[in-house]
């Protein structure tokens, strides 16, 4: 079996990434469920649930060479973050990362 590892970035990676969203395209998908992405998110994130995230991720970002960074709550989502990140992969995906730290940092 294959181990697939990502990149992990901090705070200060995903607002530099944010900050340059005019001079170079980067998707920043917040993967938890829309109600609670509702009632907290990152600027410029955008919605598309873990349990719907096959279905949807494709008419959301269909270039599957963009840049893209997957958020969460906090933390403790590290295991769904994980998750999401292969399924993408494995929908061919090449630029996956994860901000770990998400809403709460």
């Amino acid at each position: 079996m294959t181990k697939t590892s990502f990149n992990v970035l901090s705070a200060e990676d995903v607002r530099a990434l944010i900050e340059k969203r005019d001079e170079t395209e980067v998707a920043v998908i917040d993967i938890r469920p829309t109600g609670t992405f509702g009632d907290a998110h990152l600027l410029w994130a955008n919605s598309v649930p873990l349990s719907t995230l096959e279905l949807e991720i494709l008419d959301r970002v269909p270039r599957l060479s963009v840049p893209m960074v997957l958020c969460a709550g906090d933390k403790s989502d590290e295991p769904k973050l994980q998750r999401a990140a292969k399924v993408l992969a494995a929908m061919g995906y090449q630029n996956v990362s994860l901000f770990i730290g998400g809403v709460a940092a």
